[in-house]
């Protein structure tokens, strides 16, 4: 049986049951206009969406694929992610399914659970529906890493958001067409950003300091008023940070916000050499993302190991903050990055941080950094 013929099986069932297509779409969890993608043969489904529909109208399995052969069969693949609830070492949280190259991957998430990840995705899929992409990213983040507060947010940014986002099925049918991995790129990069404000926002106003992302042409001013002996293009500044505490607002930071520590960090390092030679707070900000494919994929980060007093096994990357200082330090929000140890002499040193709490390391950097230039 064709691909279409199971289609037009299932058309004929939807009408039958006198159900909307749009309707569908809803019973579903999808974007708007799938069902009616899939009916007039412009998509594929996957088997899991096809066992869906056949769930939601009643249908007997069996009798759907009775006849379907194995080049159809080939022909449909498997969704972006699955969660069901476990407990691990007799801790309680899920595990999540995803393909990871050719790997059925595994990640068990501490005080994760289906019942909120369902929710979560609904939200998710709805903001997409609406073309609310870099708003979707934000609310399930920051829903996500609230509800589960044992989770490594470096996971869910890294195995869970991406493949969410990528999986077309929570996009507008009328998108079907689009590079969702390249698509991501771009979201990714202006959601993390705003994670980052909306975490550090009230904490940070408490102590006269303002954090915001702002317009190019405000970003100018900041950057003309610092003086700084570099020609610094202001879509480059990811993130201000700004004394309120005198009568006009002041740049005295500049956040470099990355997924990961390889994605385009040495573009930023001049910016930030020119940053920390005006005495300016110059952070690093990252996921710090980095995994190989496997059925348990780890997301063990790129620092590596650490200074150890036998012996210096540092890759390139923990030597590029501890001892070359291109930032006023690193802050992972990755919970397997190895922090740079307590007493190491470092002229910038790593910190590991989390979402559970902004009166962190980040903040009393940041702090710090304004109370200096005002006693210079």
């Amino acid at each position: 049986m064709m691909i279409d013929s199971l289609i037009s099986k299932l058309k004929e069932a939807r009408e039958r049951e006198d159900i909307d297509p749009a309707d569908l779409d809803e019973i579903l969890g999808v974007g708007p206009g799938w069902i009616e993608t899939f009916e007039a043969g412009k998509t594929t489904p996957t088997v899991d969406f096809i066992l869906a529909i056949i769930r939601s109208l009643g249908m007997d399995i069996a009798d759907v694929f009775k006849d379907i052969d194995k080049s159809t069969a080939k022909s449909i693949l498997s969704r972006s992610i699955e969660v069901e609830n476990k407990k691990s070492h007799g801790v309680k949280g899920a595990e999540m399914r995803f393909r990871y190259n050719s790997y059925l991957a595994k990640v068990f998430i501490p005080s994760a659970n289906e019942e909120t990840f369902e929710k979560v995705k609904k939200t998710f899929r709805d903001n997409l529906g609406a073309g609310r992409k870099t708003e979707a990213v934000v609310e399930a983040f920051m829903q996500l890493v609230s509800l589960w507060p044992r989770a490594n947010p470096s996971d869910i940014w890294w195995f869970m958001m991406q493949r969410l986002y990528s999986d077309p099925y929570f996009h507008p049918a009328t998108e079907a067409h689009r590079d969702f991995g390249q698509s991501w790129k771009r979201t990714a990069g202006w959601a993390l950003e705003r994670i980052i404000v909306e975490h550090y926002r009230e904490r940070l106003l408490k102590s006269d300091i303002e954090i915001g992302i702002f317009r190019r042409e405000q970003v100018t001013e900041f950057l003309e008023a610092m003086k700084l002996n570099f020609h610094a293009e202001a879509h480059k500044a990811d993130i201000l940070l700004l004394d309120t505490s005198g009568r006009t607002k002041q740049c005295f930071g500049v956040a470099h916000v990355k997924a990961s520590i390889a994605e385009r960090r040495q573009n930023d390092q001049s910016f930030s050499s020119a940053l920390l030679s005006k005495n300016f707070y110059s952070p690093f900000v990252t996921m710090d993302c980095k995994s190989a494919p496997s059925s348990k994929p780890h997301n063990k980060g790129e620092f590596g190991l650490p200074l150890d007093d036998a012996d210096d096994r540092r890759g390139d990357k923990r030597k590029e903050f501890e001892e070359e200082g291109y930032y006023s330090g690193c802050y992972s929000f990755n919970s397997n990055t190895i922090p740079t140890p307590v007493g190491q002499k470092a002229t910038a040193r790593i910190f590991v941080i989390n979402f559970q709490t902004a009166d962190d390391a980040f903040t009393k950097g940041a702090v710090a950094a304004r109370n200096r230039l005002h006693r210079g």
